[in-house]
């Protein structure tokens, strides 16, 4: 089941319809609806002139994803693959893909939200989709609000993957309603569940979002590094993030902390 987005580039929200109702069409305004199979709108690239890549670290989803391709885009031009975040970026640079199969999590990225804008930058008419071979996290909703054209499961059964890469194709953007439910829910128990953190943490979240590095704010506050190190590692697990940056926008999206030019408001 997919679920696909009425609203343009760069949109994405929580409230969508829930993913186990059959809705007949979309609403009015609804920022998701259920895609049923059929055929794709005859828009976009042509079939015969599409050309895309494939960005994966795992060599034997490289080439399942390239095998799909083929078969679903059987007179386009064989697609390229690239294993690492800057091979990627070299050859959409050079080649300007239509289309880009991105892993969320491919090792060697700079963030997954990151490659996308940088994949937009380089190859501006690119649509990237990325794809999710487990838990989808903030990281996979921040790649649909950067620009993502849709989000698909690799577990998905190989003829609903084509149909969603021919819809996106003639430009629509699709989700995956699984991918969808997953987000929604993330997002309700952020709502229901928020975080508490001592006072310490939250002047620590500040100096971070100042760019302060672990011996910096550990000067500041008198601590030694090892105190800070571990004053992080709570922030990232209480914030459900991987990373500083993500602890910060995680933040910032909680309403904890302002970032940027609002916090000189």
């Amino acid at each position: 089941m997919l679920r696909q987005a009425t609203t343009g580039r760069g949109s994405w929200s929580p409230d969508a319809p829930d993913a186990s109702s059959e809705a007949p069409g979309p609403e009015p305004g609804a920022p998701w609806v259920q895609t049923p199979a059929g055929p794709a709108p005859a828009s976009g690239p042509t079939v015969r002139s599409l050309t895309g890549l494939v960005v994966d670290d795992h060599a034997i989803a490289r080439r399942g994803l390239l095998s799909l391709v083929a078969e679903t885009f059987p007179e386009a031009a064989p697609w390229l693959a690239a294993s690492t975040g800057p091979e990627a970026l070299e050859l959409a640079r050079v080649h300007q893909p239509d289309m880009v199969l991105m892993d969320v999590r491919t090792a060697d990225l700079p963030s997954g939200p990151a490659l996308v804008a940088r994949l937009l930058a380089v190859a501006p008419s690119a649509q990237v989709v990325v794809t999710v071979g487990g838990t989808p996290g903030d990281d996979v909703k921040r790649c649909l609000e950067t620009g993502a054209a849709g989000a698909i499961w690799k577990g998905s059964p190989e003829a609903e993957i084509a149909l969603v890469l021919r819809q996106i194709e003639s430009g629509g953007r699709i989700i995956d309603v699984q991918i969808a439910a997953a987000l929604q829910e993330r997002e309700e128990h952020h709502r229901r569940s928020p975080v508490a953190l001592t006072d310490r943490e939250r002047t620590v979240l500040e100096l971070l979002a100042e760019g302060c590095s672990n011996r910096e704010i550990g000067e500041r506050l008198v601590l030694s590094p090892a105190t800070i190190k571990d004053h992080v590692r709570h922030l990232l697990r209480k914030l459900d993030a991987t990373s500083r940056l993500q602890a910060l926008v995680n933040a910032a999206d909680a309403g904890m902390l302002q970032l940027g030019a609002d916090r000189s408001r």
